[in-house]
């Protein structure tokens, strides 16, 4: 389901849009997703790790989880909010003018992007505490809302609503699955949650 929800913009928007935009768009989900998603694979297995070592000791997760958030915000939002101002000369610096709005499109994707460093770090809790089945739950709405975003961007015949929409979409859904990911630790902390 992520992989077939990730995928969408590509499948729905090529066939409105043409291959140019989508290009465009695919160029700057590459420089800016590819990146982030090498970090949190590393990050992802450290933080499995530490924190399984800590349940099967019994130990407090809470704590580590609140701290690892916190450092992904504070480096995360500065790094973020300068990269807001300069994506589209930057990439036209690097790739040339004719991709500037692939930093346009970029620019759409930070804030996801930052959810998207806290989520996927920590999604091995539901596994770790036997909750597979509301990520699963977590996944389909998830699908339905993006699906949803795109088609009032593609009625609307304006590409770059519909992936401001369908970014949108993944922030709101990262961000309230990394408070699921802290309330299911702090369960846990207190007892409530066994793994």
């Amino acid at each position: 389901l992520n992989l077939v929800s990730k995928s969408l913009p590509i499948f729905l928007l090529s066939a409105h849009f043409g291959m140019t935009e989508i290009g465009l768009y695919s160029m700057g989900l590459l420089l800016a997703h590819t990146p982030i998603n090498v970090a949190c694979g590393s990050l992802y297995k450290i933080m499995f790790r530490f924190v399984s070592e800590k349940v099967w000791n019994g130990e407090k997760i809470l704590p580590v989880i609140k701290k690892y958030i916190a450092s992904v915000l504070m480096v995360g939002i500065p790094s973020f909010a300068l990269l807001f101002f300069i994506l589209p000369d930057l990439t036209a610096i690097i790739l040339g003018d004719e991709w500037r709005i692939s930093g346009e499109y970029i620019r759409l994707m930070l804030p996801w992007l930052l959810a998207f460093a806290v989520f996927n770090v920590l999604d091995f809790l539901p596994e770790l505490f036997k909750k597979q089945e509301g990520l699963f739950y977590f996944e389909i709405i998830t699908l339905i809302l993006r699906t949803s975003a795109l088609i009032v961007g593609i009625y609307l015949s304006n590409i770059y609503l519909a992936i401001a929409l369908y970014f949108l979409v993944c922030f709101i859904m990262q961000a309230s699955g990394s408070i699921w990911l802290v309330f299911m630790a702090k369960s846990y902390d207190k007892g409530k949650l066994k793994p």
